[in-house]
């Protein structure tokens, strides 16, 4: 049986695809499972996957881990129906590069 934690994990990489997919914008999901933490970055697009616009890395250990994986998740389900503003990316990314309107 899978637990919440690797379900919520796997249900970002797949929202992450269909945001990549909708927007536009390139995004980068990477899993770091030996010490629990997990990165997500969005890129200007796939042509210019060199510019990142946002960059994320947070623990999953925990309660406080599957909070955060929560939030994510509500994040980018918030960017498929509205579309990626630096509001929503001020909310949940600690680290802005560029962000063009």
């Amino acid at each position: 049986m899978i637990n919440e934690k690797n379900k919520l994990i796997a249900e970002l990489v797949l929202l992450s695809m269909e945001v990549q997919e909708k927007t536009g914008h390139a995004v980068f999901v990477r899993f770091y499972g030996h010490v629990e933490t997990m990165d997500i970055e969005i890129a200007k697009s796939k042509d210019d996957y060199i510019e990142k616009i946002a960059s994320s890395d947070f623990s999953t250990k925990g309660e406080h881990g599957i909070k955060r994986l929560k939030e994510v998740k509500k994040t980018l389900l918030g960017f498929l129906e509205n579309g990626i503003n630096k509001e929503e990316l001020d909310y949940w990314i600690e680290q802005i590069y560029h962000y063009k309107f």
